[in-house]
């Protein structure tokens, strides 16, 4: 079994591969190609922790393994990550472990990767200005992604923990990146072509009537039924509604089902980011109006990455061989 570190996955991992591997995924899923029942949600005793595990299979590719994440956030006051995760691939033929894989880099490059594709489709033109809520791992690195990606002029940050957006701002600078820090979310998404959620919050932290009226808004953190980071309204008045699956971020997440249950969105409405990757469904048709696009992650996202990662580091001899 191949082992593979989290420096070595990052080493590997380059944007141009995060970004192919999404659309691979996203694809595969909705044409039907994966298989990727839904995942376990296990509620932990300490306050806001949890674990999830995520099985699936793609055939097409080989490719069958489980994917556990978790969400601790007071491993942020220990400086170690709030969300680790791991990979495990299997043999599809034999069920024998193939590799395994530290999925904590990976998870956030794949996400930012996922948030980047869904703005090709969805924001407008040669967005300058990104705007970030939360101040986690994930906000640096959309942040990082976005700025590689886009040609971006501007970009604002803003947390209710003041401390970690300042420590996320120096942390992008150091990175060439020029980063505000504002006091709230109305001052961080004002004029913002893209606007990046990326919290733990229960109720909506980004403001509807803040935001630019071609604003693309895209939710990355809440993934529960009973939460939710965007209002209802924002997703009501959106030209195009859109989810990694619909399975997953509208039975899953509350953003998209809160809108749905007041009868101001159909689910039939809402596209799915394979879909509008292969163009089955446009994405943005003008440069007006607000678009939202809501992820909590499937597995497939992580399967297709964690294949490929194996077969370059084999060709480039990293990771330990381990004998089982």
């Amino acid at each position: 079994m191949l082992v593979l570190s989290d420096s070595e996955v990052r080493t590997l991992f380059t944007d141009d591969l995060a970004r192919e591997t999404v659309r691979s995924a996203a694809r595969q899923f909705s044409s039907g190609e994966a298989d990727i029942p839904a995942r376990v949600q296990m509620r932990l005793p300490v306050d806001h922790t949890e674990l999830l595990v995520m099985p699936g299979s793609l055939p097409g590719i080989g490719a069958l393994g489980v994917k556990t994440v978790g969400e601790f956030p007071r491993n942020a006051a220990a400086g170690v990550p709030t969300a680790p995760a791991t990979v495990l691939l299997f043999d599809p033929e034999t069920g024998l472990p193939e590799a395994f894989l530290d999925g904590t880099s990976l998870t956030l490059a794949r996400t930012a990767a996922m948030s980047v594709v869904a703005a090709e489709h969805l924001a407008v033109d040669r967005p300058t200005s990104l705007a970030v809520i939360g101040a986690g791992g994930q906000a640096l690195s959309h942040i990082e992604a976005f700025a590689r990606r886009f040609p971006l002029e501007r970009v604002r940050i803003t947390s209710r923990t003041r401390e970690r957006a300042h420590a996320t701002a120096a942390a992008a600078s150091a990175g060439g990146i020029a980063v505000e820090v504002t006091a709230d979310a109305a001052s961080a998404v004002a004029g913002a072509d893209i606007v990046i959620s990326a919290t733990t919050a229960r109720r909506p932290v980004v403001p509807d009537d803040a935001l630019a009226a071609h604003a693309c808004v895209i939710g990355i953190g809440a993934h529960s039924p009973e939460h939710a980071e965007i209002e209802a309204a924002t997703v009501a008045r959106a030209a195009r509604v859109a989810v990694d699956t619909r399975r997953g971020s509208i039975d899953g997440a509350g953003d998209i089902a809160q809108a749905i249950g007041l009868g101001a969105l159909r689910r039939d409405d809402v596209a799915e980011l394979g879909e509008l990757v292969t163009g089955a469904v446009p994405g943005r048709a003008a440069h007006d109006g607000i678009t939202v696009f809501k992820s909590i992650g499937f597995a497939a996202l992580d399967l297709v990455a964690a294949r490929e990662l194996v077969a370059r580091a084999r060709a480039e001899g990293l990771g330990i061989d381990v004998a089982l």
